[in-house]
């Protein structure tokens, strides 16, 4: 990223939030993939990421944040 310019970094923020939202689309259309039990393992960047992406991603039921 690089920048400390706040809308780049909202920018960027948005994009990370995008790509986890669409990875839990592609989670959940796997067959075999029981889509009432996901849960979220976050790590690092992750873990501070994580409460904007489970505030707005009701289908993760459970998560573990490690910073």
């Amino acid at each position: 990223m690089g920048s400390r310019d706040p809308r780049a970094v909202r920018a960027y923020a948005e994009q990370l939030l995008g790509d986890l939202s669409l990875s839990l689309d592609l989670l959940c259309a796997q067959p075999g993939v029981d889509a009432a039990r996901i849960g979220f393992v976050g790590h690092s960047l992750g873990a501070t990421i994580a409460p904007a992406f489970l505030a707005r991603e009701p289908r993760v039921r459970a998560a573990v944040l490690m910073a």
